[in-house]
């Protein structure tokens, strides 16, 4: 299978025209997986040198590839030799030389003769070069079949055939190739030109954050969460023991739902005394990750300390989670990835996250975020084995899952019962009530709403604006789930305003301190280990707190 792909990839390239420095991004299915380098060289022959250096992660573990091709020809366009280097698995690097008497086209001659020839719909030409990763001299066929005009530039279409395989490829009016596509065993095959390539997409450290569903509950403190109760929809192409794990339990379920509840609870490592050592090969080669460790001087350390410095490590890589699922893995501690949804803000995001066995118990770490939310808020669906390759359900299903409904939440021990109200209430007072955050309050005249937070993930999750700019801007955020101190309420509006020689009043009835000077003003009302932090630009920001807070304010948590 391997074999067969790495055919299709370089047949697709290995023919290409090149320019001086081109640049282009490889694509597979529309997910990124690497790039490729083309330029040319003129002395007394013509140097063409092309490298293209992938990796990506296939049904059961991670690939990376590299090869180099330098083309020589003479003046009149005939190959003088090759030199070809492929590193995968095995390092393959020869060189071959043609007599005068072999006419093989090289990559500037065929660059030439399709300007000439290539200039009406249907012309089509004929030529022999030569595939290194082939190894053997092939023909190819090129036919224009029309003409595509994009921001203001014509660019040619061409169909190129090789036997029985066939590519689409635009090229510029110099036959400079611009874009290519064709079919692979693992989807299809793209190349973009480009001033600048991505990285690999799995391999980004967002790359779970591709989805985001939207709640009906903006959870309130999402660090004091002890159970959720929740309907999830679109699960007809997964098995439902995928949802089984430690702390979650399917109490209802039909062909395309299930209930599920979400405790607040570590998941025991039943096999503590063993260790799962693998020579996974997702970021580094075995031995490379071993250097790695080597230089971390862990070998003494105790296994919190090892996890410690390894942690420490992968923070600095631009992969953190699969940087330390690898080397921890090489160092002989469990440790699994784990893929599913995670409570972001009003929407459950696509994410993934590492899991290491210390102390007789499963860590949830995630290098990527510094708040990490509730347990309870937290779904998995697939955990790999200890040691063991990703499972094609990564890629293949995750996205499937069409809702994520809470139905009743535990906060700090007591239970709330949620309704399917996705959107906050507006009164027509107007009053503006969240069912979610338990925050009701007033909306000052003349002031609408300009954002609602159910656009994308964020901590703003109100936002009002009158026809003069001025701005009243409400948001949920972290303490890291320590109580709010009136100490750190008076930090919070004294940063705002923008100074401190200011007085800072809290209310009589309801626990919030608010303050104002100049034309700022602001209210923080706590809630547990997260607050809600109201600011407000105004001409009389005094006022406009008393407005937001005078008899319509209530607080639930």
């Amino acid at each position: 299978m391997r074999k067969s792909f790495f055919f299709f990839l370089i047949l697709s390239i290995s023919h290409l025209t090149f320019a001086q420095s081109l640049l282009y991004q490889v694509e597979i299915n529309d997910q990124r997986v690497g790039s490729l380098k083309q330029s040319v060289e003129i002395d007394q022959n013509t140097h063409t040198f092309s490298s293209l250096d992938f990796q990506i992660l296939s049904l059961n573990d991670a690939l990376q590839y590299f090869s180099e091709v330098h083309f020589v020809e003479s003046d009149s366009g005939y190959l003088k030799s090759i030199e070809w280097t492929q590193i995968f698995q095995d390092t393959i690097n020869f060189k071959l030389a043609f007599s005068k008497d072999t006419l093989v086209f090289g990559p500037e001659k065929i660059r030439k003769l399709s300007i000439k020839r290539l200039d009406t719909i249907r012309a089509s030409i004929c030529y022999p070069t030569y595939s290194p990763e082939l190894n053997q001299t092939i023909e190819v066929s090129r036919e224009l079949i029309g003409f595509s005009i994009e921001k203001a530039q014509k660019f040619r279409v061409v169909k190129e055939t090789i036997g029985a395989k066939s590519t689409i490829n635009k090229f510029d009016n110099q036959f400079y190739l611009v874009e290519s596509q064709s079919p692979s065993p693992f989807g299809e095959i793209r190349l973009i030109r480009t001033n600048k390539t991505a990285p690999p997409q799995f391999f980004e450290p967002n790359y779970f954050e591709q989805g985001n569903i939207l709640s009906n509950i903006r959870f309130p403190d999402p660090n004091g969460i002890n159970t959720i109760k929740l309907k999830i929809e679109g699960v007809d192409s997964l098995s439902f023991a995928t949802f089984k794990h430690y702390n979650q339990k399917i109490t209802l379920q039909d062909s395309s739902s299930l209930i599920l509840i979400v405790e607040q609870k570590k998941e025991p490592y039943l096999d503590s005394k063993t260790t799962k050592r693998s020579d996974s090969k997702l970021l580094w080669s075995g031995a490379k990750a071993r250097v790695i460790l080597d230089s971390l001087g862990i070998d003494t350390l105790q296994i919190n300390k090892k996890v410690k410095r390894i942690k420490a490590f992968s923070k600095t890589q631009n992969h953190p989670n699969l940087a330390l699922l690898e080397l921890s893995s090489v160092a002989g501690i469990p440790a699994r990835m784990v893929c599913g949804y995670v409570y972001n803000q009003w929407f459950w995001s696509e994410r993934h996250w590492v899991e290491i066995a210390t102390d007789g118990y499963w860590e949830i770490i995630d290098l990527t975020t510094e708040n990490l939310p509730d347990p309870a808020l937290r779904i998995a669906i697939h955990k790999s084995k200890p040691g063991g390759p990703f499972n094609d359900f990564v890629l293949k299903h995750e996205q499937k899952i069409t809702s994520l409904q809470v139905q009743s939440f535990t906060l700090r021990g007591k239970k709330h019962a949620v309704s399917s109200q996705v959107l906050p209430y507006y009164f027509e007072n107007p009053v503006y009530e969240n069912e979610g955050l338990g925050i009701r309050m007033n909306i000052p005249d003349g002031f609408a709403i300009k954002n609602d937070g159910t656009q994308s993930p964020s901590d703003l999750f109100l936002a009002l604006e009158n026809d003069y700019k001025e701005k009243i801007n409400c948001f949920q955020l972290s303490t890291s789930g320590q109580p709010l101190t009136p100490d750190l309420a008076k930090e919070k509006i004294q940063e705002f305003v923008g100074a401190k020689d200011i007085n800072i009043s809290q209310a009589k009835k309801l626990k919030y301190w608010y303050g104002n000077k100049g034309k700022r003003g602001a209210i923080v009302i706590p809630q547990g280990g997260s607050y809600i932090l109201i600011t407000i630009e105004h001409e009389d920001p005094e006022f406009m707190i008393l407005v937001l807070t005078r008899k319509n304010l209530m607080l639930k948590y």
